[in-house]
């Protein structure tokens, strides 16, 4: 056979096939690795990109013969940095190789249709490859696990080969070695097809080492594993043979009591280890019948003469049994405690979370979720500062991180925000829980809702403040105000006013109308006072028909004349009883001038008093100082 292109791409394709079987053989005896069915997608990939590319002298279509052929190959070499990559459990670099695949793709059309330039499709096509093989190498060389190092270097030495061999051929492709045809016999064509099919053999052989080499490896880790959690396990474990009880390797805690070495090559039967020997012959025959048993509830004998209940479960391995007791009357007991601990948490009446040293939530209660609307899921591995409301200042959580990490714990209530956006409030205790070793490894918060009682605390303080009729400041709340504003004026001197108002014939009003109709029109009047003046004016009830106003940061001809507003906004009260009847109400209104340096609230109220009371001996229905 010539030793032409045609020939080279035939065995290259051959060989192909040839990998993709082995690859496929491999991964099915020990079991799918993830990337390798990258490795023989990019096979047969690679397989059709040579084929369409063997057939180009029978087929005129550039479109299947350059285009798409050189597409399959481009795609097999990134599928295989995809398998390997995988396969090492590195992160695939996509964007890279998408924008590669995309420029070469668009590359190869104008070199096709636009500029027919066979040397710059294969410097493309080399420079694509040289990219594919020097990311390959770059995951390979960088690997750092001992199970198949050293099959990952040979394999990362032959890809950076590759790369390396590729990048001289595109340089030659536009520089130095130009070439007609595909098939011409050229050093460099020649070169490419015995280096790629060398390299396709190196390749195959290291994956299948690397395959093996990782299920040595984890078999290996697996047998130290079980190796360890037999030795460690707090139960009884013994492995026997099935027909005759002998004793072939027991772990530590089934050795308690015995001498290890004594019971190895010993039977179950001869150490009396079964309380009642016929528990152990029902025991064989469930394993052959069924293969395994769980869960069989069998009374022991210790090398001290005690009995313990054992809970057993059995197996029939290649050894021939394997079973595993455990002892259910310890464990019975911790159990019980765990479970009534685990129910009492879970039903617990108050939110309970636990989290790690950093915040974060690993673990909330059925009462969390009822009251947040977090999901348990949704709570897992988030901040409790998702439920923040930004009510409280940071210096806030800074004293509660500080008081916990100073190991001590820290109580105070929460304004939080449920996540459908609802605010509430809680009351919370939290704490740090500690390690054998005294190191703060959880955080413990218990949180009671405390919506409802902090509601009725704002009530009861509304209600021991506001006069409940009109809404007002009752005479209490309007005093504290007042005073406070004085003391502020005092230092800050501003001009004020203060004025008392009283409603004229008021028990006229109650005896004529009612009662009912009388409460309307101290509410009715309170309204007016309110859309009168000022906010920043303070404006209360302090008795029956009376009210006071603090007239703030305001001069007395300006007071004067909103205390004149204000008696004839009453007396355009609309007013009329159930049978239409209209009730006139008007007011007298006392005003006095506030003189920072020597006036006091009662000085205020004294003089203002008596300026209403000359109001109403000079016949009512005026403003009176």
């Amino acid at each position: 056979m010539k030793l032409d292109i045609a020939t080279l791409l035939f065995i290259f394709c051959t060989t192909s096939i040839i990998q993709v079987i082995v690859i496929y053989i491999q991964t099915k005896i020990n079991r799918r690795f993830n990337g390798t069915k990258y490795w023989i997608l990019g096979n047969l990939f690679n397989v059709i990109g040579i084929f369409l590319i063997l057939i180009r002298p029978f087929i005129s279509n550039e479109f299947i013969t350059i285009i798409l052929a050189n597409m399959f190959i481009i795609l097999a070499q990134i599928l295989i940095y995809i398998g390997i990559a995988k396969f090492l459990d590195r992160k695939v670099k996509i964007r890279i190789i998408l924008c590669m695949f995309l420029i070469s793709i668009i590359s190869f059309i104008y070199f096709t249709y636009i500029n027919n330039n066979i040397n710059w499709r294969a410097a493309i096509s080399s420079i694509a490859i040289s990219i594919c093989s020097l990311l390959i190498s770059f995951e390979l060389l960088r690997y750092k696990k001992n199970s198949i190092r050293s099959s990952a270097t040979f394999l990362g030495g032959v890809f950076t080969s590759l790369g390396i061999f590729h990048i001289i051929r595109s340089i030659s492709m536009i520089y130095l070695d130009k070439i007609n045809s595909f098939f011409d016999q050229s050093i460099i064509q020649v070169s490419v097809f015995v280096i790629s099919i060398s390299a396709s053999y190196f390749c195959s052989f290291s994956l299948i080492i690397m395959i093996n080499q990782r299920v040595s490896a984890e078999e290996a880790a697996s047998q130290k594993k079980f190796q360890l959690i037999f030795e460690t396990s707090p139960d009884f474990i013994f492995i026997s043979s099935l027909e005759n009880g002998t004793i072939l390797e027991v772990n530590r805690d089934f050795a308690a009591g015995f001498y290890k070495e004594d019971l190895i090559g010993r039977t179950t039967i001869s150490l009396g280890f079964f309380k009642n020997p016929k528990e152990r012959e029902n025991v064989v025959q469930v394993l052959k019948r069924d293969g395994h048993c769980e869960n069989f509830e069998l009374e022991f004998v210790k090398k001290d003469g005690t009995t313990i209940v054992g809970l057993t479960s059995s197996k029939i391995i290649e050894l021939n049994g394997e079973v595993c007791i455990l002892d259910i009357t310890e464990r019975k007991k911790i159990d019980k405690t765990l479970n009534v601990l685990s129910q009492a948490i879970e039903q617990s009446p108050a939110s309970i979370i636990i989290t790690d040293i950093n915040g974060d939530i690993e673990y909330v209660n059925k009462k969390f979720t009822e009251v947040t609307g977090y999901s348990y899921e949704e709570a897992m591995r988030k901040n409790p500062n998702v439920l923040k409301s930004d009510y409280h200042s940071e210096e806030y959580y800074k004293n509660l991180w500080e008081t916990i990490l100073t190991r001590k714990e820290w109580r105070g209530e929460f304004h939080n925000k449920k996540k459908n956006g609802e605010l509430y409030w809680e009351s919370a205790i939290i704490s740090p829980i500690f390690n054998n070793r005294g190191d703060i490894i959880q955080i413990l918060a218990i949180k009671e809702d405390i919506s409802e009682r902090k509601r009725l605390e704002n009530e009861l303080k509304r209600q021991a403040r506001t006069d409940g009729l009109t809404g007002l400041s009752n005479r209490r709340h309007f005093m504290e105000t007042a005073e406070k504003q004085l003391l502020w004026d005092k230092n800050n001197p501003k001009e004020n006013a203060f004025l008392m108002l009283d409603i004229d014939f008021f028990k006229k009003v109650n005896d004529n109308f009612g009662h009912a109709i009388g409460d309307i029109a101290i509410k009715m009047v309170a309204d007016v006072c309110k859309e009168t003046i000022r906010r920043t004016d303070i404006l209360g009830r302090i008795g029956g028909e009376e009210f006071a106003i603090l007239l703030v940061e305001l001069n007395y001809t300006d007071a004067v004349k909103i205390a004149e507003r204000l008696r004839l906004n009453v007396e355009n009260i609309k007013l009329f009883d159930n049978n239409e009847v209209q009730v006139n109400l008007r007011v007298s209104i006392g005003i006095t001038k506030y003189n920072a340096e020597e006036d006091s609230l009662e000085d205020l109220m004294i003089r203002s008093d008596k300026a209403l009371y000359k109001a109403k001996n000079e016949g009512r229905n005026r403003v009176v100082s």
